[in-house]
């Protein structure tokens, strides 16, 4: 029964999992501890195991190193009385009565049930296992000791940069050729050494952002923009922006960031890419022709009452259906004029008409009322001035000319035989164009006319008399075509 603590404790340790590669956040610990030693209890008196007037009362103080996150390496000194009264039977093994100080060094190992793994590496309740050995030296005789316990921290700020808790520990210590004893530690232990791996002043257990310097207010992280978003949350770190976005801008406040919005400086729908549209007809007003009023996508916004295909605006008959060619107009008779210009909707006709039939000419009326008219056209003596009174004349053949729009014409100019034949021709040719001048400057076009002037050939009377030259001196106007 003498050694049966040590054999249970160290077959637990066997069974626990190996050393983890996890590092530690606060690798180092100190502490200060009531040092309890119980010779009887150890003897097999478990009945007296915390009967206080059994112990040899002293002091402990130990330093320990993390070596991983399941394991500490804990160095401890420890001193205590050794009143041979508290030992089984009165007395010690050999032959040490009398009463003294034991002094024990010890080196051991931890390992942590607080690691990561089982319980969580900050938490308040920190137990563990130990297994260690050293030194004891009692009235100035020096034993060698191995020793298994278990113990436990109770941290009062776990998640602070430096733990302040209380810790109890009992260990069975075997001592070569002396009485074993229970060794109780009752005491405050601090435990701190935390990382700053940044060096922003924040240590690793506190920080959010470890391996990046930031800010205290920020949990260790940076803030680039200082808009209070730390840069890890922030999807626009560069630019100051709100938290609902995370942490990017809205310039126009319509809930949509400016990196997403199409229309950033105009407040629009979040469904429209941040932009507006004002008529709700799904076209953003941006690409809108018409954003007042609601319209078709296909037509850019604008709406087509009566669904043509051609947008109202552009539609010069937008209540009736009609082709892109007329504008939107329709044509019943199929002549290329619109409806609403053709005097003559049912029945195809042409343009000159105003989408009536073409009036077909009676040549030979027309060239009759232009012989007649041509005939009373006179010239001052000797030049191509026109007489006044011979304007209405050429009116006359201006309404005829305006009436068949599509039809040419020719004017040509005569004199009589009196004097040189070549000045005679010019003469001729100066009186035609004098008169196609006039048919011009009244709108005819001039692609319409032919002037040609001919001198004394074509007499139409003898130039023997004075009545037959006056025949002779003329200009005639004939249908072209």
């Amino acid at each position: 029964m003498k050694r049966i603590y040590f054999i249970i404790l160290i077959a637990m340790l066997c069974l626990q999992s190996p050393l983890s590669a996890q590092n530690t956040d606060k690798p180092w610990a100190m502490g200060f501890a009531f040092s309890g030693l119980d010779y009887r209890a150890a003897d097999g008196s478990l009945s007296r195991i915390y009967h206080l007037d059994n112990w040899n009362f002293g002091g402990k103080f130990l330093v320990g190193r993390a070596l991983g996150s399941s394991f500490n390496l804990v160095g401890s000194a420890a001193f205590n009385e050794t009143d041979s009264r508290k030992a089984p039977d009165g007395g010690f093994e050999e032959n040490i009565s009398s009463s003294g100080v034991n002094f024990d060094f010890d080196l051991g190992l931890q390992y942590k049930f607080a690691n990561g793994y089982i319980i969580h590496e900050n938490s308040w309740f920190d137990p563990y296992l130990h297994v260690g050995g050293g030194v004891a030296v009692i009235s100035e005789r020096a034993k060698g000791l191995l020793n298994a316990g278990i113990g436990t921290n109770l941290w009062l700020n776990p998640k602070e940069d430096v733990n302040v808790g209380f810790f109890y520990q009992v260990d069975y210590d075997w001592v070569n050729k002396f009485n074993d004893y229970l060794h109780h530690s009752m005491g405050v232990k601090f435990r701190f050494g935390a990382k700053d791996s940044d060096g922003d002043g924040i240590s690793d257990t506190q920080d959010r952002c470890p391996s990046v310097p930031g800010l205290k207010t920020m949990n260790g992280c940076p803030d680039s923009d200082a808009d209070g978003i730390a840069d890890k949350d922030d999807t626009c770190p560069n630019a100051a922006g709100l938290a609902s976005l995370s942490g990017c801008p809205d310039r126009d406040e319509d809930g949509v960031a400016d990196k997403d919005d199409n229309c950033p400086d105009v407040a629009g729908l979040s469904n429209m890419g941040g932009c507006p549209d004002s008529d709700g007809d799904g076209v953003v007003d941006k690409d809108d022709n018409c954003p007042q009023v609601a319209g078709l996508a296909t037509l850019a916004g604008c709406p087509d009452s009566d669904g043509d295909g051609i947008a109202d605006k552009d539609d010069n008959c937008p209540q009736v259906a009609g082709s892109k060619s007329l504008n939107g107009c329709p044509d019943s008779d199929g002549d290329g004029i619109a409806d609403k210009d053709d005097k003559c909707p049912q029945v195809a006709g042409v343009a000159s008409e105003q989408g009536c039939p073409e009036k077909k000419i009676d040549k030979e009326e027309v060239e009759k009322k232009l012989s007649m008219s041509a005939s009373l056209i006179q010239f001052n003596t000797g030049s191509s001035t026109i007489k006044q009174e011979s304007l209405t004349e050429l009116d006359k053949i201006i309404a005829i000319m305006s009436q068949y729009p599509d039809s040419k014409f020719r004017i040509e100019g005569y004199t009589d035989n009196v004097g040189n034949a070549g000045r005679n021709k010019a003469l001729s040719q100066r009186r035609a164009d004098a008169v196609k001048k006039y048919f011009v400057d009244k709108n005819i076009s001039a692609g319409r006319l032919t002037s040609t002037g001919y001198g004394i050939a074509k007499p139409v009377a003898p130039n023997t008399t004075a009545a037959g030259r006056a025949k002779n001196r003329r200009v005639e106007i004939h249908l072209a075509n």
